[in-house]
C-alpha cells in the first residue's frame, strides 16, 4: 500500500505526453536518460529512447526547428568563454515555442538576461537547476521565496576543487590530486574552467601538509547602493562551526543571506550524476505543468 501511495504522488497527472529532444549524451545526458527511463512505470516516459545521433552544429539547429519537441534539453559541453553551441541551441529552442532546460553554466553567464526574455515572450520555460550545485533545488528554492530579498550568499560550489583540496589534505600532491578527480570522472580531461588561476596551488599544497584547511569559496553581496559584489578566492577556514569547514570531496555547500530568514545552508553530500540527472527532470516538469 506504501509503495502504491509513494507512486501516486510521484505522478503528476496534469503532466501531459511531451516530446523531448536531449542534445548531449556525456555522462549527464545519460543519466538525465537513464532517469526518464526509471521513470517511465510511474507513468513520466514510454520506456524507450531512439539511438543518439552525432551532428555539427549547423544539423543541430536545423533538427531542432524541425523536430516539433515540447521540451529541447542542452547537456553539451560547456564552454566558459562563450557559452556555444549550448546557448545558440537553446535561443533556437525558444524561438521555435520550446522549453529550453539546460545543465550547462556557459548560457547562464552570457545569455541568461536574453534567453529568459525571449522565454517569456514565446510564453515559456528557460530553466537551468543542474547548472549549479549538480541539480540540488537552489533556484526552484528561491522561487518559492515570495517577497524575500536576496542580501548575499556564501558557498563551495566547485567539485574538482573541493575533491582536489581534500585530496592534498590527506597529502597527495596538486599533480596527483588533479589526475584522481579526472580518472573519478568529476575533473573533466580539459580541467582548466576549474583550476585555470590556481597561482596559489604551491602555497595551498604546502599549507596542506601543515594541516590547515582551505576551501574555494564562492560569495555576492548586495551593496545598498544596489550594486553586486562577488569573489571567488581561496580562504583558510579556521573555525570547525562553519558549515563548509568538514566539505569532503565532490560535496557542496550554499549559504543564502535574505530580509527574511535567519541564513539558509543547503548541503549536497557526495553528489553523482543522477543528482544532476534529476536536476534536469525536475526542470521538465517544472515547465510542463506550468504550461497545462
Amino acid at each position: 500500500m506504501e509503495q502504491t501511495a509513494q507512486k501516486l504522488r510521484a505522478v503528476p497527472k496534469e503532466v501531459k505526453e511531451c516530446k523531448m529532444l536531449l542534445l548531449g549524451f556525456g555522462n549527464v545526458g545519460q543519466a538525465f536518460a537513464q532517469m526518464c527511463l526509471d521513470k517511465a512505470s510511474f507513468g513520466h516516459g514510454t520506456g524507450d529512447w531512439p539511438a543518439a545521433k552525432v551532428l555539427d552544429v549547423a544539423s543541430t539547429l536545423r533538427l531542432i526547428a524541425e523536430s516539433g519537441a515540447d521540451v529541447v534539453v542542452e547537456a553539451v559541453p560547456v564552454n566558459y568563454d562563450t557559452g556555444e553551441p549550448a546557448l545558440s541551441f537553446l535561443r533556437k529552442a525558444l524561438e521555435c515555442g520550446m522549453h529550453g532546460i539546460s545543465a550547462n553554466k556557459g548560457p547562464v553567464v552570457h545569455g541568461f538576461h536574453d534567453l529568459s526574455a525571449l522565454a517569456a515572450s514565446r510564453g515559456k520555460r528557460y530553466l537551468f537547476e543542474s547548472a549549479v550545485m549538480d541539480g540540488v533545488p537552489v533556484f526552484s528554492l528561491w522561487r518559492n521565496l515570495p517577497g524575500a530579498c536576496l542580501k548575499g550568499f556564501r558557498g563551495v560550489l566547485n567539485s574538482t576543487t573541493n575533491v582536489i583540496l581534500t585530496a592534498m589534505e590527506d597529502g597527495l600532491t596538486f599533480e596527483r590530486a588533479l589526475q584522481m578527480a579526472q580518472a573519478a570522472g568529476i575533473a573533466e580531461a580539459d580541467p582548466a574552467g576549474d583550476i585555470d588561476g590556481w597561482d596559489a596551488a604551491v602555497k595551498v599544497e604546502a599549507a596542506a601538509a601543515e594541516g590547515q584547511r582551505y576551501k574555494l569559496m564562492c560569495s555576492a553581496q548586495v551593496e545598498p547602493s544596489g550594486q553586486v559584489v562577488s569573489q571567488v578566492r581561496l580562504e583558510k577556514l579556521t573555525s570547525a562551526d562553519s558549515p563548509f569547514f568538514d566539505l569532503p570531496g565532490p560535496s557542496s555547500a550554499l549559504q543564502i543571506y535574505t530580509d527574511v530568514l535567519a541564513p539558509v545552508t543547503i548541503v549536497s553530500s557526495d553528489p553523482t550524476t543522477k543528482d544532476t540527472a534529476y536536476g534536469i527532470f525536475g526542470d521538465c516538469l517544472t515547465a510542463m505543468l506550468e504550461q497545462t
